[in-house]
Formats: structure tokens, sequence, C-alpha cells
């Protein structure tokens, strides 16, 4: 199914069994950002029933593509094959607050407009920096904090771009969201790197509203943090670099 929103053409694919009022909103949410924007793009919309369904979909595609890593998370957006796609689940979303839900699916319409192509998912890592990381075994915990990262240099770029269309309702029940996110993380130079950079993930919003979060505002006012909103995506691999540093762990 194709569905006009403004200038956008959304390409709906359903998996699984999933009730038309769920898409419906789904779908209320894409046109508040598209039509805002006045987005002429092509997007997917593919929405399961379950986690797992969704989880399948993102593996095989990602073993077929050499994507290294990729996100959990309640809603994904990626753009792997060249053109923006936007990945939820009714599972991932069930116990949700639906203002909620339409604010997260907000958050990936706009990723859509501003990264929908193939650039904004390679992130570069030098050799020397996978090499220390095999050999202190820390392969997989680097390209999942490279990872991270880089989506969390975009969530700036989107939180920005939500506050100058107008969007900023949005935000304010993104940051909801993420807080209720901060309550189980953890923040702190005895962390793990995958928890640092996770967590620094979910302060973007309190940066950008210029708000304090509900736990780990000394990491939001750190240096690691100012180094990281200065950052651009060609960055990733200086900021991976300090998350490491951060806990302890020397990548050079």
């Amino acid at each position: 199914m194709i569905v006009d929103l403004c200038a956008a053409r959304v390409f709906v694919e359903i998996v699984g069994n999933v009730e038309k009022c769920f898409v419906e909103m789904l779908l209320h949410a894409l046109r508040d950002v598209y039509c805002s924007v006045g987005a002429d793009i092509y997007v997917e919309l593919l929405v399961y029933a379950s986690r797992s369904e969704k989880l399948a979909r993102l593996s095989s595609e990602a073993r077929e593509l050499g994507v290294v890593a990729f996100g959990d998370f309640k809603t994904l957006h990626e753009a792997w094959r060249g053109y923006p796609r936007i990945h939820v689940s009714v599972e991932d979303l069930r116990d949700m607050d639906s203002e909620v839900v339409k604010a997260l699916v907000a958050h990936e319409a706009m990723h859509s407009v501003l990264h929908g192509t193939v650039s904004s998912y390679v992130v570069y890592i030098p050799r020397e920096m996978i090499e220390k990381a095999t050999e202190m075994d820390l392969l997989d915990e680097l390209y999942a904090v490279a990872y991270l990262l880089a989506s969390t240099i975009k969530d700036l770029e989107v939180h920005r771009e939500m506050v100058r269309r107008g969007l900023r309702k949005y935000l304010e029940l993104y940051a909801e969201f993420c807080a209720s996110q901060l309550s189980e993380t953890c923040c702190a130079e005895n962390c793990d790197p995958i928890e640092i950079a996770n967590s620094l993930k979910l302060l973007t919003p309190f940066y950008v509203l210029s708000r304090d979060p509900p736990r780990c505002s000394e990491l939001l006012r750190s240096p690691l943090f100012e180094k990281l909103v200065s950052s651009t995506l060609d960055d990733v691999h200086e900021v991976v670099r300090e998350v490491f540093a951060f806990v302890g762990l020397e990548l050079q």
C-alpha cells in the first residue's frame, strides 16, 4: 500500500497481524512531519506484529548487506539500501501512551528527511583502533559504541530540526520517553562503554531543550558530551576513543 502524505510517498508493508488503527496512528505522525517540512521523498514504513519479526528482518538484511551493528530500539530508521525505511513493531510499543508512540515515529520521520541515504550509515574507524580493540577482545563493543555515537550525532541534528520546524511538541514527548529509559541506564566512569554511549544518546533531547535530565546530569555537563555535540559523522572515531577513555580503556 502506498500513501501520499503531502509531497512524501510512503510504502506501507505489514508483517503479521497488525490492526488498521495502529497503522493509521503511525501515518498521522508521519504526516505531521512530512507536511511540516514539505518533504518530497519516498519512504518505506515496515510495521511488524512482533519484535522477533522485526529483528529477524533486520538481522537478515544486515548479514546480506554487511552491516556490522544496528540497534534494538523501540522504533528504528535506516537507509541501508539507499532510501529511508522506518521499522516499528506493535509488541515494542503496546504498553506505551499513543502520544509518545507518535513522538517516536515523528523522530524517525525526521531521520528519514535528514539521513535517508547510505552515506549517513557509513562510519570510519581507523584500522589501528580495530586492531587494538581486537587485541583487547573489545571488537563487538567498538562496533556497538560507534553505531550508538553515530546515531547520537544524527539524533542531535533531528532534535534541532524539529525545534526549527515547529515540531517541538514531539521532541518534548520524546524527552519524556528518554527520561524513562535513563532510569535504567548507567552513566558513571565504572560503566561499560556501550552503557555510556547509550546514556549519551538518551541525554540529547535534554541538551537541545535546555532542560535538566532526571539522571546523568554530570554526564550531560562533561567534556565528553561537549566533544560529542560539536562532532559530525566524520568525527565518530574520535568520540569513540573518548568514550572508551572515559571508562578507563585506551584504544590507541
